[in-house]
């Protein structure tokens, strides 16, 4: 439990610039304070176009995963739609690194 207050007085620019970090980080400002003093170095959040992009790389596999499935099944595979999610997916996933991952 935490009990004890310790005040810190800090400049307008000072705060502003800890109210900005905390918000990247998705954390209050108390929280954030609390970790950075503590030698915690929370990371930036993803944007929501990071969670669009891992709906559709979810969306991709839930496809290939049921063509398996069917696959098994009835013992044959559908090559063109099997082709055609597996393209889908490699397309996809060379985007994602380039977009997150290379600078």
């Amino acid at each position: 439990m935490r009990e004890i207050i310790i005040s810190v007085k800090y400049s307008d620019e000072e705060l502003e610039q800890i109210d900005f970090n905390a918000e990247r980080t998705g954390r209050k400002r108390s929280t954030y304070i609390r970790e950075t003093s503590l030698g915690i170095v929370p990371k930036e959040m993803p944007s929501n176009r990071f969670y669009e992009d891992m709906k559709c790389i979810r969306s991709i596999s839930n496809n290939l995963n049921q063509l398996t499935k069917r696959a098994h099944a009835y013992g044959y595979v559908n090559d063109e739609k099997l082709e055609e999610e597996i393209k889908r997916l490699n397309k996809f996933m060379l985007k994602i690194k380039s977009k997150y991952l290379e600078s």
